[in-house]
């Protein structure tokens, strides 16, 4: 991504100190970073998990590292957005991220990649039931 287009995004998206960003497409954290630089605690996802892990020597966290914003850096997760852990639970859970910012994949280069169940009839229920948790 490009790094002035980044940063518009991230300004755009009111990045800021106390504010929680939330990257779904997150690869190697363009968004993550900028938006932590702008003050912002930054979480993200992406349905490639070596994206995010990276190698030795380059790493998503490594980046953070880089700029000295660790300390603004959630955390991340596999996941892509057809089966994602971050749905709402009525009663539960509200609004969690202050802000999305991302740059959605548009299947041009990639091939269309899924996670999750190959039985469209299994239950995609809440996680959490009766206040405890359900592990699917």
């Amino acid at each position: 991504m490009d790094a002035e287009l980044s940063l518009v995004t991230a300004n755009l998206a009111h990045a800021a100190p106390g504010k929680l960003i939330y990257d779904p497409f997150a690869g190697t954290g363009s968004f993550l970073i900028t938006s932590s630089h702008f003050g912002a605690t930054t979480f993200g996802s992406d349905i490639d998990g070596r994206a995010l892990r990276g190698k030795k020597d380059r790493s998503l966290l490594l980046n953070f590292h880089q700029y000295k914003l660790v300390s603004k850096f959630g955390d991340t997760f596999v996941s892509d957005l057809t089966n994602t852990p971050l749905r709402e639970v009525p009663g539960v859970n509200k609004r969690v991220f202050d802000a999305i910012v991302c740059d959605p994949p548009y299947g041009v280069r990639e091939g269309l990649k899924v996670l999750g169940s190959k039985r469209p009839e299994r239950e995609k229920g809440p996680i959490m039931m009766n206040g405890s948790w359900r592990h699917t």
